[in-house]
């Protein structure tokens, strides 16, 4: 159970370090109405007493992060802004011990 709060805090630790960042353009143009305004997120495994995780965006099928360990990260990717559903789950499983709504600016 003392392993499964760390996976928990840990994990809920990296997600919180999901870091949404606007992205570094000094211009001042403003989008064009066909353009999706993205941030850039990186996703950081940050609990040293918890095994890999699972990252799934949106319920899809396939994780976008797969077997993510302490201490990595995935880099910055660029998602569209927006509110993007997260879940955490163990690596290799179907156990979530993370499921949060999330908005990206």
């Amino acid at each position: 159970m003392k392993s499964r709060k760390f996976l928990q805090i840990g994990t809920l630790l990296g997600v919180l370090a999901l870091t949404a960042a606007c992205s570094d353009d000094d211009n001042n143009t403003p989008l064009s109405p066909t353009s999706t305004p993205e941030s850039n997120v990186m996703v950081i495994h940050a609990s040293p007493n918890a095994p890999g995780v699972d990252i799934i965006l949106n319920d899809a099928a396939t994780p976008a992060v797969e077997d993510l360990v302490f201490p990595t990260n995935t880099g910055y990717v660029p998602l569209s802004s927006g509110t993007i559903n997260v879940k955490v789950n163990a690596a290799n499983s179907t156990t979530t011990v993370i499921n949060e709504n999330l908005t990206l600016a």
